[in-house]
């Protein structure tokens, strides 16, 4: 199931942890991460990171998306979920306050504009990829684990074949692999390449900044 969310949704909103990314962003591991232009897992950088995305937080997601249908309720996504369904919602930011302000703070940090994507993927699953030539990408793991295998390859993996772990590793440049768990941060700069696979039943937001 993948979606694009429009305008922001009616319904409670939760606080969210204002400045915790932010923190994470400008700490000495991420820092030096962006100085070199590598990419850098953070282990339990956010360590609320449950509470920015949750079952009420996907279905207010989903329905600012659904604008001709109706909303689906908390337990029909639940179900979704269980049966082993994939979800993506794109452009979530505009579907609540917590995800708007994550959004602004990586803006405030990494400089150029920001969008949120919300993804939940059943165990052993392909986790969505992001393209890798322009865009910086921060994945925050909200639960569950998730293995993610990467390198950078400026000139573009996808750009000479099908995109997955096979063309990943046949590349030159040094393969890299982190497990994500709840609370860590991935950061990987534009020019690196990922693909990614669940562990678990795992949750995660993925923010791209594209330059200005």
């Amino acid at each position: 199931m993948e979606a694009t969310a429009g305008a922001a949704a009616s319904g409670p909103r939760r606080v969210p942890p204002l400045g915790s990314l932010s923190a994470a962003l400008t700490g000495p591991a991420l820092t030096r991460a962006r100085l070199a232009h590598s990419a850098e897992a953070v282990p339990g950088a956010l360590p609320d990171a449950r509470a920015l995305f949750d079952v009420d937080t996907l279905a207010l997601a989903l329905a600012s998306s659904n604008r001709a249908g109706r909303a689906l309720a908390g337990a029909e996504i639940e179900a979704a979920i269980a049966s082993g369904e994939s979800l993506v919602v794109r452009d979530a930011a505009r579907s609540g306050a917590c995800l708007g302000a994550l959004a602004d703070e990586a803006m405030t940090v990494l400089g150029g504009i920001a969008r949120v994507e919300l993804r939940v993927t059943p165990p052993r699953g392909h986790i969505h990829g992001w393209p890798g030539e322009v865009d910086d990408l921060l994945v925050v793991q909200t639960r569950g684990e998730a293995e993610y295998s990467f390198r950078h390859d400026p000139q573009g993996s996808r750009a000479r074949g099908p995109f997955g772990l096979g063309s990943l590793e046949s590349q030159r440049s040094s393969l890299s692999r982190c497990a994500l768990t709840e609370g860590d941060v991935l950061y990987l700069p534009c020019g690196w390449w990922y693909v990614a696979r669940s562990l678990s039943s795992a949750w995660s937001i993925a923010i791209a900044v594209s330059p200005l």
